[in-house]
């Protein structure tokens, strides 16, 4: 028989399991308010995003965005599904590859490097660089070498650690930002 005790216990320890694996963060009606600038071929453009969906577990993080181009008043969606650990790269096709630390204003913000593959297309190889705070801050192409970084979103105060952030990954660790 279950008491009322054990029942307590259960309806815990699933509250706890399901609050600690799992974070989503949906901004499905806002408006485009991330911006990334396109640099390429000796151009800027910038691309307005905004995050559709975000979840995290310990394993593996899903997130999506809703995009739009300049001039162009369609939107399309892009996702990654980023493995958390290297244990996990099986579970995706963006391979964890490396990770950086770099610390600002007192915190230190872990950045994972993830490797693309697709075989079939324009962009064969892509690297992407993630972070728990942010997202996706640079998505870069190996066949093109063009890429997007985050320059700006709603929050002044995230806008400078994101700065720094791009800045220390393409300009200052350049072994990071360019192996593959």
């Amino acid at each position: 028989m279950i008491t009322s005790t054990m029942r307590l216990i259960v309806i815990i320890i699933f509250s706890l399991l399901s609050s600690s694996c799992e974070k989503k963060v949906v901004n499905a009606n806002g408006d485009l308010d991330l911006k990334y600038i396109l640099i390429k071929d000796g151009y800027l453009d910038t691309i307005s995003r905004r995050i559709q969906h975000w979840t995290k577990t310990d394993s593996l993080t899903s997130i999506s965005y809703v995009q739009r181009w300049p001039g162009d008043t369609s939107t399309s969606q892009i996702s990654f599904e980023l493995p958390m650990k290297q244990t996990f790269n099986t579970r995706s096709d963006f391979q964890l590859v490396d990770t950086n630390a770099f610390e600002f204003e007192g915190r230190d913000y872990l950045i994972l490097k993830y490797r693309y593959d697709e075989e079939h297309s324009d962009d064969e190889e892509m690297l992407v660089f993630y972070s728990h705070d942010f997202g996706i801050l640079i998505n870069r192409s190996a066949v093109w070498g063009n890429y997007d970084r985050l320059l700006t979103s709603n929050d002044k105060r995230e806008d400078r650690t994101v700065f720094y952030l791009v800045e220390m990954i393409a300009n200052n660790d350049k072994e990071f930002f360019m192996s593959w």
